[in-house]
């Protein structure tokens, strides 16, 4: 069952979480483990990396290596974005199809007409966030 609570069902189902922006959170972390060093931090330090712009994601870092990111399945989990929602309530969904919107539509407006650029934020760059 891929909607079960138990991890080992759900990765047996096929359904895993991707992290995505991984050469930034990676740099960041690097960079962030320089800086540790250079202030006389020893081995890495434990961060959280905030990729902002078109598309958003932040990572729980341990030791060098991302162990969380906020993204999930697909890029529609976590953080809002340029033109996608970010995390939803999926009771909003449940009632948006009652209310007669196709499963096309929901997909849509999800991954192309949300995010920030609805909300005017300097035209999807993130800019105005920062």
């Amino acid at each position: 069952d891929v909607c079960s609570s138990d991890l080992a069902a759900w990765r047996a189902g096929g359904c895993r979480r991707y992290g995505f922006h991984g050469l930034s959170h990676q740099h960041l972390a690097e960079v962030a483990a320089h800086r540790w060093r250079e202030q006389g931090g020893s081995g890495h330090p434990r961060l959280i990396s905030c990729h902002l712009g078109a598309g958003c994601s932040l990572a729980a870092v341990r030791d060098g290596r991302s162990i969380d990111t906020t993204m999930g399945f697909t890029p529609l989990e976590g953080l809002v974005m340029a033109h996608r929602s970010g995390s939803i309530d999926p009771g909003l969904l449940l009632h948006l199809q009652r209310h007669g919107l196709s499963l096309e539509e929901l997909e849509q407006g999800l991954n192309q007409e949300e995010g920030f650029d609805p909300l005017d934020f300097d035209h999807g760059e993130g800019a105005g966030v920062l």
